[in-house]
């Protein structure tokens, strides 16, 4: 993750490709695979953003609805009007992956290039992949950061609904 460098090497940009992480949507049923990163809360990725002490306290917050509404409107879907050929989500059972996905065909590989196949590319329709791998690794730091500022600030409450039921609320501290 980080900038995009101004002089990369074709190399450079060939082997980011590669070493990108994908996940198979759909349980791989298609043998799609899609660029992702791991963003459960356990992950070597998670712990760069927030303390233990936080990552604990966010188990309460991954049920609210809010955080995660935000992050897609004010995050995700500024991406989506830059690169209209892709949509970001989330993948796996407990939206444990942030993927990238083709907006027509979501289960469709996105960037599944062969090492070779990517050599025979031009430098210039490498530096395009690599340029969108790098916003969706630059969004996804911004969703994570985005879902730790709501932890920091917010607190869980439970309320009764109009069924008494108690659920979860979250408000300011």
């Amino acid at each position: 993750m980080g900038l995009i460098k101004m002089n990369e090497t074709k190399k450079e940009m060939i082997d980011f490709i590669i070493n990108h992480d994908t996940y198979w949507p759909q349980n791989s049923w298609n043998g799609g695979n899609v660029p992702c990163v791991n963003v459960k809360l356990y992950s070597n990725f998670i712990k760069q953003f927030a303390t233990e002490e936080y990552i604990e306290k966010a188990f309460d917050f991954l049920d609210c609805e809010e955080a995660f509404d935000d992050i897609h409107y004010f995050i995700f879907e500024p991406f989506h009007e830059d690169y209209p050929k892709y949509k970001i989500g989330w993948n796996g059972r407990s939206k444990g992956y942030i993927v990238l996905r083709d907006a027509k065909y979501p289960f469709r590989s996105v960037f599944n290039y062969s090492k070779d196949e990517l050599n025979e590319m031009t430098k210039s329709k490498i530096k395009n992949i690599y340029e969108i791998l790098k916003e969706f690794d630059n969004v996804v730091v911004r969703a994570v950061t985005s879902f730790f500022d709501y932890v920091k600030t917010y607190k869980r409450i439970m309320k009764k609904d109009t069924y008494t039921k108690n659920v979860p609320r979250f408000i300011k501290k």
